[in-house]
């Protein structure tokens, strides 16, 4: 883990890159993304894809907020930013 955490845009705009990198390493254009867009599913992604941003995030950002042991409830992905910016 980092001492100096990145500023929350930063992060976000991290997660949002990190998930269109997904999208392109399978062969797809990425939709259009937002921190309102639903981190589910209907996104287009597949379990072993969620688990690839999961990995990545952690590796971009120096953080694995799973680790903490805090039970987080994840609908979108400004949710998922909400984790790595606490």
């Amino acid at each position: 883990m980092t001492d100096a955490r990145l500023p929350d845009a930063e992060i976000q705009k991290t997660i949002l890159a990190t998930i269109a990198t997904v999208f392109r390493n399978k062969g797809l254009e990425p939709p259009a993304l937002s921190m309102a867009t639903p981190f589910d599913r209907t996104l287009g992604l597949e379990s072993l894809d969620f688990a690839e941003v999961i990995v990545r995030l952690e590796d971009a950002l120096g953080q694995d907020p799973f680790a903490r042991g805090t039970e987080w409830q994840i609908r979108t992905i400004g949710d998922l930013a909400a984790m790595y910016c606490e």
